[in-house]
């Protein structure tokens, strides 16, 4: 009896690992549009064309593939209040056409990647967001969001703080800082 108890504990602990929306699923269009309704409070962000960088691993077919949808939705540009994003993919092994960015969407997949992404990202005042908050909770992303079961918005006071993003109070009320 006494190996039931740690052992049932291991078995719902990796079953919530490989079920958890977050750490596996695709960064949704509908997290793309709640991301783009935070921008009216991201001071260092200007309103007009915004540019978004959809960060994959090379390494993982899904993950590319995840990208290149996402960025499917932004080929036209995607006007969001006061701002259009338009996207385009990019390897995480190779971010050098990356760093004229406004935005890095960081895909789940890349989670090997987060620091060298984080580096590129942090002198630029890139704005990261992701939907896996692991990294935001190791202060690699700004901002992790999802959406289901409901919208829940999450900031990395150290990521924000080392990139040098400045957000407004009013959006600091409305999330979670971490």
């Amino acid at each position: 009896m006494k190996n039931i108890i740690p052992l049932t504990a291991w078995i719902l602990g990796l079953t919530s690992l490989f079920l958890s929306p977050a750490a596996h699923a695709d960064f949704s269009v509908e997290e793309l549009k709640a991301a783009g309704k935070t921008l009216n409070f991201i001071k260092t962000i200007k309103p007009g064309a915004v540019k978004v960088a959809i960060i994959y691993d090379a390494q993982t077919a899904d993950s590319q593939k995840s990208a290149e949808t996402l960025a499917s939705h932004l080929k036209d540009g995607l006007k969001i209040k006061k701002f259009t994003l338009s996207g385009y993919p990019v390897a995480a092994d190779d971010l050098s056409n990356a760093s004229d960015a406004d935005i890095f969407i960081i895909m789940a997949q890349s989670v090997t990647s987060y620091a060298r992404i984080s580096a590129v990202a942090q002198p630029n005042q890139i704005l990261t967001i992701t939907n896996d908050f692991a990294c935001v909770d190791q202060g690699f992303c700004i901002m992790g969001i999802e959406t289901k079961p409901k919208v829940s918005i999450v900031v990395s006071k150290k990521a924000t703080d080392a990139s040098n993003v400045k957000f407004s109070s009013a959006l600091r009320l409305m999330v979670k800082e971490r």
